[in-house]
């Protein structure tokens, strides 16, 4: 925004990273605030179960608001009268006004995003310093004498089929909820997708050039908007949660499996294809009922096909990802210099975005026929079979499970005579 003196960039520089330092400092006052909060005002047990849905869904909500956020980037624009209504209520624009204060160069119509970011900064931190103080107070004894997350129902199971997989499902259900390092991935991996699917919904990128819907002049009985976010939801989920299981979590898990293995390898392949389902596809379907309801455009039918479809092309997701995957989720160790799955998320889902749009619109097209539906959804299911026939078949030559990530080209000697 200008210069303070001549000697600026000896002061802009110590400015620049003080307000870097305050600004990364604010989001994480407000989530120990928050925490806080809820660890005070709920009961123990039901704090621990949400605890961990409340962190992935504020780091899903700060990366949504980052990326999504509007873009002031002229000074014109920042200075705007029309503007300052949208400024006022964007922190990352609160710092920059507090920078631009601290830098000697700020402008008047800026004097209110610096008292701003002060002003948050300021109780974000009185609100953390009082969290942290009651939950020093009134929490170590609820510590002490209660114990941490309890299974509420010890006797059942989940109806997957047999006990097996209903294990392995809720392994991996408590591993996502109980281990930091895996729901942070996650939820890194679900915002940026969250924003890409925003994103779409947002510009005319969704409903301009789509191929497949040239020259249909029958109205479509799904907007297309809805039909790509759809797509989106469904590979981001299967693609966000094969990066994450191939992360192992303790290993006691390794030994416990190892151990207690006393069915074939193939069992557990299709216990973890399953646990994959029930995690991944499962919630996204769901999502998508309630989203195509409360929208409120399409018949019932339409909604159903379009989720039977979704379902299918979830499964058929599902097989490819665990192809080749030998492993329990979550409990076999890997060599980090061969992890080159996020190498391939990132470059899958933008090389890709031309054809999940054609996707979309063939899609739309097809669910006006009910024949070509049909069509679509017996060759999807026999893809997905064929694909899983194929798994079984390789599955089921394999002798023992893989928890051991071993690279057994290179070989140390120690050249002893």
């Amino acid at each position: 925004m200008g210069v303070g003196s001549s000697f600026s960039l000896l002061r802009t520089l110590p400015v620049y990273w003080l307000t870097i330092a305050l600004a990364a400092a604010f989001p994480v006052l407000c989530l120990l605030a928050i925490q806080g909060l809820a660890a005070n005002l709920l009961p123990r047990q039901i704090f621990l179960r949400l605890s961990a849905f409340l962190q992935a869904g504020l780091l899903c909500l700060l990366m949504t608001n980052y990326f999504l956020g509007p873009s002031f980037n002229s000074p014109a624009a920042l200075l705007a009268p029309a503007n300052q209504h949208t400024l006022h209520l964007l922190p990352g624009y609160w710092f920059l006004g507090l920078f631009n204060q601290l830098n000697g160069s700020l402008q008047p119509e800026l004097v209110p995003l610096a008292h701003r970011a002060w002003a948050a900064l300021g109780i974000a931190a009185a609100g953390a310093v009082a969290a942290l103080l009651l939950s020093y107070l009134r929490m170590l004894p609820r510590i002490v004498e209660q114990p941490e997350i309890v299974p509420a129902m010890r006797s059942r199971s989940l109806p997957l089929g047999n006990s097996l997989a209903s294990v392995v499902t809720l392994f991996s259900l408590r591993t996502l909820t109980r281990s930091r390092l895996h729901r942070m991935i996650l939820s890194v991996y679900l915002g940026i997708g969250l924003t890409i699917i925003f994103g779409f919904l947002h510009t005319r990128f969704a409903n301009t050039g789509l191929r497949f819907a040239e020259g249909h002049t029958q109205p479509l009985p799904l907007s297309l908007t809805y039909l790509l976010s759809s797509i989106l939801t469904i590979a981001l989920t299967a693609l966000a949660l094969r990066i994450v299981v191939g992360i192992p979590i303790t290993l006691r898990a390794n030994w416990i499996f190892r151990a207690t293995q006393v069915r074939p390898a193939w069992r557990y392949h299709h216990a973890t294809r399953l646990s994959f389902f029930t995690l991944a596809t499962a919630p996204a379907v769901l999502l998508l009922l309630g989203a195509g309801l409360l929208r409120g455009r399409g018949t019932i039918l339409a909604v159903a096909e379009h989720l039977a479809i979704m379902a299918l092309f979830g499964a058929l997701l599902v097989e490819l990802c665990l192809f080749t995957f030998r492993k329990i989720a979550f409990a076999c160790s890997y060599l980090p210099g061969k992890a080159n799955l996020h190498f391939a998320f990132w470059i899958a889902l933008f090389a890709s975005i031309e054809w999940i749009r054609d996707a979309a619109g063939y899609e739309g097209r097809t669910l006006t026929h009910p024949s070509n539906t049909t069509l679509l959804l017996l060759g999807l299911a026999a893809a997905a079979t064929l694909i899983h026939a194929l798994s079984n078949q390789h599955s089921r030559r394999t002798a023992d499970l893989l928890f051991e990530e071993e690279d057994l080209t290179a070989m140390v000697t120690l050249n002893l005579r």
